[in-house]
């Protein structure tokens, strides 16, 4: 499926630097061919698989997808937690998967994404992704007082005007008082010795 593969080779070149294939958007016959199209198509029917067609998998299974990736000679593999889909456009972060996803790989809190409320408004042929950016600082501190690795928060000087993602997105003035209150509850659970 061109979608997935073009989804994976995007998310390889994050990770990596550079895509399976030079060309982010034309996978298909008139495209670059990938490096190693076999790894792309495999990686791409992976995606596709039930888990990953909801928001979020479950975090038992992400220790697989962590497995794969070591196994194929990378151990820079971190995983994030961005909220599951819950009830009608929520999603819902469940505090446990970030201790249960420690135990094999860092966890990155995405903070930012897990305040959306997908597709939760529109005109009726266009869904348009709502946000409540008022919890990021409240998840996200929850999120570190649980032991994650990191924290990361889309933020823009006017998230009414983003390109992407404006209405989950944090404003910039608020940003130094979140980073003051994350560095404060972390640096309260390390003197209390608390392990996640």
């Amino acid at each position: 499926p061109l979608t997935a593969r073009v989804y994976v080779n995007r998310v390889w070149r994050q990770f990596f630097g550079i895509g399976l294939s030079k060309m982010m958007d034309d996978l298909g016959s008139q495209g670059e061919w990938p490096t190693h199209p076999e790894l792309l198509d495999w990686l791409a029917a992976e995606f596709m698989k039930p888990q990953f067609q909801a928001q979020g998998a479950h975090p038992w299974d992400m220790k697989h997808i962590v497995e794969k990736c070591r196994s194929a000679g990378n151990d820079r593999v971190f995983v994030t937690e961005r909220g599951a889909s819950f009830g009608y456009n929520n999603l819902v972060v469940d505090m446990r998967s970030l201790a249960i996803m420690r135990k094999f790989a860092p966890v990155v809190f995405d903070a930012t994404h897990s305040v959306q409320l997908p597709s939760a408004s529109g005109d009726g042929d266009h869904a348009v992704s709502g946000g409540q950016p008022e919890f990021i600082p409240v998840l996200s501190r929850a999120a570190v007082a649980a032991g994650v690795d990191g924290v990361f928060m889309e933020v823009h000087d006017n998230p009414a005007e983003a390109k992407s993602d404006g209405a989950n997105a944090l404003h910039s003035t608020k940003l130094r008082g979140v980073l003051k209150e994350l560095l404060a509850v972390q640096r309260a659970v390390g003197e209390a010795h608390v392990t996640p």
